[in-house]
C-alpha cells in the first residue's frame, strides 16, 4: 500500500509486482519448469498509484521439482519499479528515475511430495488447446489445482507472439482456449504446460504445433548471394521453414543434419522445422570514388534443426541441433549449467542427463553441433534415449 503523502508512478509490464526465488547459495530458481518467453521490461506509460491505494495481486509459481528439493532451502522476493512525480509536470508525469523497492526475505517450507504424480495431458493445434489432468489411475484428483501456460514461436523469426495464462482451479481438471487474439502467425507454436495440486509431483506437458504449411524444397531454396555493393549490408537469404522429412530439409538447407539412426519401436519422424540465420557483412569503398569494396562481418552464422517424433503414447519428443555450438548461451544447453546434471556416456563424447518434472533432458556436443533431447521419462526409458542419442549420424 501507499502509506505515504504523495503519488507513486508504478511500472508493470504485466503484474506490477515481481517475484524472485532465492536458494541457499543466493541462486535465482526458475519459477516454471520450463523457460518463458520474453516480456517485455516497462509498459510505454506509468500507473498512478495514489496515497492510501493499495496493490493486491495472486501469483502462481513452481518451486524446484522434487528430484532438486532435497538439502536446499529457498526464500522469496518481491519488488516493484517506481519512480516520483515530475515536478516540472505539475506532478502528472513521473521524473525518469526508476527505482526499486524491495520486501523480503520470506522463507519457504517446502515438503516433499509424495510418489503420487499427476498426468497432463496436452492437445494444441492451430485453432486452440486444450489440457487434461489426472492421476496415475485416469482419476481426476480432488484438487485444488494451479499452474500456468505459455505459448509462444521462439526462434522461427516471427512476429514474436506470445500468449500466458494461468491455470485457476478446475473441478474436472481440464482447461481449453484459443489462440484468436495470440497473434500467431503461420510459424510453429510451442505450447507448455505445468499443473500442480496438493500432495501429488508436478506435471508439465509440451506439444508444439506444425508450421501452417510445409513449401517444397524448391520453393523456398536460397538464391545466391549479390555481389557486395557500396554501404550495404550483404547475406544469403535465411531460411525459417518446416518440412515433412528430412531429406527436404537438408535439400533446402544444405546443413549437415543428424538424424537418429535408430528408434524405438513405434516412435516416427512427425515433421522438421530448420531455422538459419546468415552471415552477415556490411560493404563499403575502401576510399571515395574507389572500385575496392571491403566487408566487415556484422553478424555470424547459425542454424537451429528441430525435429519432432510422435511416441507411442501420441506424446513428442523434440531433438534440437545448434550449429555452431554455443554452450549455455540457450535454454536447449541448460544441463550443462544445472547442479543436478549425471554425466552420460555418448559414443565417445561425454553428455549430460538431467530428469525434471517427468521429463528427460539430455544434452552433448558432436562434430561441430550442439544436441538436446527433450523427451516424456514415462514414454521413454533412460537407456533407450541414451542408445537414440549414440546413434545420431548426419
Amino acid at each position: 500500500s501507499n502509506d505515504g503523502p504523495e503519488t507513486l508512478f508504478i511500472f508493470c509490464p504485466q503484474d506490477c509486482l515481481r517475484l524472485a526465488l532465492v536458494d541457499e547459495q543466493s541462486q535465482q530458481i526458475a519459477f516454471s519448469p520450463f523457460p518463458l518467453p520474453y516480456e517485455r521490461s516497462f509498459p510505454r506509460f506509468p500507473y498512478k498509484f495514489m496515497p492510501g491505494q493499495t496493490l493486491t495481486e495472486t501469483h502462481t509459481f513452481n518451486v524446484p521439482s522434487a528430484e532438486q528439493v532435497s538439502g536446499h532451502t529457498y526464500t522469496l522476493w518481491a519488488s516493484i519499479f517506481f519512480s516520483r512525480p515530475d515536478p516540472g509536470s505539475l506532478s502528472t508525469l513521473p521524473d525518469g528515475l526508476f527505482l526499486a523497492l524491495e520486501a523480503g526475505p520470506l522463507l519457504l517450507k517446502v515438503t516433499l511430495p509424495s510418489t503420487r504424480q499427476l498426468r497432463a495431458e496436452l492437445q494444441a493445434d492451430r485453432s486452440g488447446w486444450r489440457l487434461r489432468v489426472t492421476d496415475a489411475n485416469g482419476q481426476v484428483p480432488a484438487g485444488p489445482f494451479w499452474g500456468l501456460l505459455v505459448a509462444d514461436q521462439p526462434g522461427f523469426f516471427s512476429k514474436s507472439a506470445f500468449a500466458s495464462q494461468p491455470l485457476r482451479d478446475s473441478p474436472d481438471g481440464t482447461w481449453s482456449g484459443s489462440w484468436r487474439r495470440s497473434g500467431f502467425d503461420a510459424a510453429p507454436i510451442a505450447v507448455r504446460a505445468w499443473v500442480a495440486a496438493p500432495g501429488y509431483t508436478t506435471a508439465v506437458a509440451a506439444y508444439t504445433v506444425p508450421p501452417k504449411t510445409y513449401p517444397t524444397a524448391t520453393t523456398i531454396a536460397a538464391t545466391p548471394a549479390p555481389l557486395e555493393t557500396r554501404g550495404s549490408i550483404v547475406s544469403e537469404p535465411p531460411l525459417n521453414q518446416g518440412f515433412p522429412t528430412l531429406a527436404e530439409a537438408r535439400a533446402a538447407s544444405k546443413l549437415r543434419i543428424y538424424e537418429p539412426r535408430w528408434l524405438p519401436a513405434s516412435m516416427v519422424l512427425e515433421w522438421v522445422y530448420v531455422n538459419v540465420s546468415p552471415e552477415q557483412r556490411y560493404c563499403e569503398p575502401v576510399e571515395p570514388g574507389s572500385s575496392s569494396v571491403k566487408c566487415s562481418p556484422i553478424a555470424t552464422f547459425y542454424a537451429f534443426v528441430h525435429q519432432y517424433y510422435r511416441l507411442p503414447d501420441k506424446r513428442q519428443m523434440e531433438i534440437i541441433q545448434r550449429i555452431p555450438p554455443e554452450p549455455c548461451l540457450y535454454p536447449g544447453c541448460r544441463p550443462f549449467s544445472d547442479r543436478e546434471a549425471q554425466a552420460v556416456a555418448i559414443g565417445e563424447v561425454t553428455g549430460y542427463l538431467v530428469r525434471q518434472y517427468g521429463w528427460w533432458t539430455l544434452a552433448w556436443e558432436t562434430g561441430g553441433s550442439h544436441f538436446t533431447v527433450r523427451a516424456p521419462v514415462e514414454s521413454i526409458s533412460r537407456e533407450d534415449l541414451l542408445a537414440l542419442a549414440a546413434a545420431m549420424r548426419p
